[in-house]
């Protein structure tokens, strides 16, 4: 049972460092691209 709750929660734990990764990456190109034009 602690081997599902760890890997259950290793796969979260996964996903959610993924999806900030990628808000993090859309921050970052939105900032880019606003740069130029001002």
């Amino acid at each position: 049972m602690e081997g599902l709750f760890f890997s259950i929660g290793f796969l979260l734990g996964g996903v959610v460092g993924v999806l900030i990764m990628c808000l993090l990456q859309i921050n970052r190109i939105k900032k880019v691209v606003k740069q130029p034009l001002t």
